[in-house]
């Protein structure tokens, strides 16, 4: 007989087993022989099998060991949309066929889980739905999802079974909420619905910091949690308003979980520091920024450099071909802070005479506007302005004057370094490369 009856079913995808009962021992029919494997007979007795569905079930016998009453056989069913049975015939040389019915199943959801049920805004959690056996085919299998509270968790409206899986993963997003929140999500498939909860926190102020606290450097407030629909309104406040500045609230947006800004340090006549709270939710951060003393801008020049016109940098003219004269100047000093101050638009003047050999000299002079831009650091890249030289004769000069802040437009520290003056000599025929001393 075979086994099963009209109520064996497996899942589709999923692996079965066919069973064979005989009403004796199974003589030695096949590969018959004297040796005995751990105390049996060897050789088996064929009982030859059939299905009405061979892309459900190919198998075309089942051996049944000598001595032994029964037998097996193992085989994979394959994944349907419906219940789809298959009808098994069994049989012997001259015995007429037994049947059973195979009622291959439709994948059934049977599990919903997560991973966690506690988080706070912006946190993930990771859910997975279980089936009892893989899809038909691609989209055959696609489970609901929905919310009891769309504003606490967000979810995909859907998630679908792939080809040879069991499992469909997706992601639970928390929102924030002002306030603690519960809401459900639901998966649905055919006639079955699992639900999970999620508890979600209330979203509470964490921190207030800036990598360098000095300042008006950005400096960072963070929430623990992502802030609600409608942003999070942090409360400012400074403690000394007339060296730092800063405005009365600050709007996190709703699912971000921090934001940055910038205070206006009001430079006084002392180093000071100053306390910045942020309160939201009932909860009161504090940061100490400094506010630095008066720093004056200090132009100087950093650097003079000779080009020819080739841009090969030299120190003296070789030959009668023009040259180039580059000057970069600066807003501070060397290891000096940054100027605190605002520091306007100036004037570069750069000026050359060059005698003519009959006691009068030819010349020119150039203004070159100066404008130091602040970069997000609140420093200035030095500037660099060039002028273009007329060649000269074997053994004649120039003298070039450089004078930043030609207009005295800015108020400076000190004014003793803005002027640069320096004399240019070409070689005479007979000497070697020269550089004539500044003046």
């Amino acid at each position: 007989m075979v086994k099963g009856g009209s109520g064996w079913s497996a899942t589709g995808g999923q692996e079965a087993v066919l069973r064979v009962e005989l009403t004796g021992p199974a003589p030695c029919v096949e590969r018959c022989g004297s040796v005995a494997l751990n105390g049996q007979r060897s050789g088996y007795m064929p009982v030859l099998v059939s299905g009405n569905n061979p892309a459900q079930f190919n198998v075309q016998r089942v051996q049944v060991p000598t001595d032994q009453t029964a037998g097996e056989v193992k085989f994979v069913t394959v994944p349907v949309v419906s219940t789809t049975p298959v009808t098994i015939s069994a049989w012997t040389e001259g015995v007429a066929p037994k049947q059973a019915t195979l009622n291959v199943l439709a994948p059934a959801m049977t599990t919903f889980v997560i991973d966690r049920t506690k988080v706070v805004g912006g946190e993930v959690v990771h859910a997975t739905v279980t089936f009892t056996g893989p899809p038909a085919s691609s989209g055959a299998v696609k489970v609901s999802l929905q919310t009891t509270n769309s504003q606490v968790l967000r979810i995909p409206s859907s998630v679908v079974l792939e080809p040879g899986k069991t499992v469909a993963a997706f992601d639970i997003v928390a929102r924030g909420v002002a306030q603690d929140r519960s809401a459900q999500v639901v998966a649905m498939w055919q006639d079955k619905i699992l639900p999970v909860s999620v508890d979600v926190g209330a979203t509470v102020l964490d921190d207030i910091d800036n990598s360098w606290p000095c300042c008006d450097n950005p400096f960072t407030i963070t929430l623990k949690g992502s802030a609600p629909p409608g942003g999070a309104v942090i409360q400012l406040s400074s403690a000394n308003p007339a060296r730092m500045v800063v405005p009365p609230t600050v709007t996190i947006p709703s699912d971000s979980s921090s934001i940055s800004l910038v205070g206006q340090s009001i430079p006084g006549n002392s180093d000071t520091r100053v306390t910045v709270t942020a309160s939201y939710g009932g909860v009161s951060k504090r940061y100490d920024v400094l506010s630095r003393k008066i720093v004056q801008p200090d132009l100087n020049f950093s650097d003079v450099s000779l080009t020819d016109r080739f841009g090969n940098v030299i120190t003296a003219p070789q030959d009668g071909q023009s040259f180039r004269l580059c000057a970069t100047l600066r807003w501070n000093r060397e290891g000096v802070f940054a100027p605190n101050v605002p520091v306007p638009p100036s004037v570069l003047r750069m000026s050359y005479r060059t005698p003519t050999g009959t006691g009068t000299s030819t010349g020119r002079i150039i203004d070159v506007p100066i404008d130091f831009v602040r970069d997000v650091n609140q420093q200035a890249a030095p500037i660099t302005s060039c002028l273009d030289l007329p060649g000269l004769a074997p053994g004649a000069h120039t003298d070039v004057e450089l004078t930043a802040d030609f207009r005295k437009e800015v108020d400076e520290d000190r004014e003793g370094n803005n002027t640069r003056e320096l004399r240019i000599t070409r070689p005479s025929q007979d000497q070697g490369e020269r550089t004539s001393p500044g003046r």
